[in-house]
């Protein structure tokens, strides 16, 4: 059972100046979708149809791409099989507004974390939205599972090797002879006894160390940290970041998300994985800058004081999508 009421959805169309036309059609496509649509639904389409000739070209604009995602889905379905799918249209509601807007809007920025199960293919430990996993492993050390965050473990044959495959950790791992080895995309922390955060990022990972000294092994480098210090890498660099108060590092398993002069883009790429939905963020806004604290336990509330302060935008597409845009 849908772990979400089943209500009508009725898109937000009192402010049409506020929205582009295809915007409005894809809001359109999501009400009349939707099982409960009614013939008012239907009328009031017709008429804002009627209201513009752009109106139309952006309808059948969507409308093609809806049917050309419909011509992707598997043929040798039964047809209880699709009977049973027509009943059930909420979650493929959902698919068809977040494809349709990574067409048309220029979506900058979507994650999959959300999924049901996507991200925990393959993992020994996974959380999803929202949630916070504490682990211990075999050795002693524990770790600290963020929210939509995965990882997969060895610990046998003398290895003591994390593959952090999805989202965030905090590691405190305990000390012994044979090194601790995090992977995370394309570089490997190394430890013998120590505390620190990673997190995977869109094109890489970033290190901030807590306590000890960790090595960071990537790009052909050997990089050694120490406490309150701070390395992003990627495919193609490494880059030395200001440091930070060892007290701040991993104040996310406290549920709080701390930023100094953050991109607005990074802020909700973490309170993501805090929410319900899923977020867009357009690339005129995702630089701009924030410095605050959020509650992670009410993401809801925290993606409304951020919309409140900064000259951006939210529409929201069914309970399951959110696009941050200019004002």
């Amino acid at each position: 059972m849908s772990q979400y009421p089943e209500t009508s959805f009725t898109p937000d169309l009192s402010s049409p100046q506020k929205q582009s036309p295809d915007e409005q059609a894809i809001a359109w496509l999501v009400r009349l979708q939707d099982d409960q649509a009614s013939e008012t639904d239907r009328r009031a389409w017709s008429a804002w149809m009627d209201q513009n000739p752009i109106h139309a070209q952006s309808w059948r604009k969507i409308q093609r791409i809806w049917h050309g995602m419909e011509d992707l889905a598997p043929r040798r379905a039964s047809t209880a099989f699709r009977h049973r799918a027509l009943r059930q249209r909420a979650w493929s509601t959902l698919a068809t507004a977040a494809a349709v807007l990574l067409v048309v809007a220029g979506i900058t920025s979507i994650s999959l974390h959300h999924s049901p199960g996507l991200h925990c293919l393959g993992a020994d430990y996974c959380t999803r939205a929202g949630e916070l996993r504490q682990i211990t492993l075999a050795d002693g050390s524990r770790i600290s599972l963020g929210a939509a965050s995965a990882i997969s473990v060895q610990m046998e044959n003398h290895q003591r090797q994390v593959t952090l495959r999805h989202g965030e950790g905090f590691f405190d791992v305990a000390p012994d002879t044979t090194p601790f080895r995090v992977k995370a995309a394309a570089g490997e922390v190394r430890v013998l006894g120590t505390s620190f955060n990673l997190r995977l990022e869109p094109a890489g990972a970033r290190v901030a160390v807590a306590s000890g000294q960790v090595e960071v092994d990537t790009l052909g480098h050997q990089v050694t940290l120490n406490p309150g210090q701070v390395l992003h890498y990627d495919t193609s660099r490494l880059q030395r970041l200001p440091d930070v108060d060892v007290n701040s590092i991993g104040l996310w398993r406290q549920k709080r998300l701390l930023y100094q002069n953050t991109p607005l883009g990074e802020v909700l790429r973490d309170l993501e994985r805090y929410h319900s939905a899923r977020f867009s963020v357009d690339p005129d806004v995702a630089a701009i800058p924030v410095t605050g604290i959020f509650s992670a336990s009410d993401p809801e509330a925290a993606l409304i004081s951020i919309v409140n302060s900064f000259p951006v935008r939210m529409s929201r597409y069914t309970h399951f999508f959110i696009r941050i845009s200019a004002n």
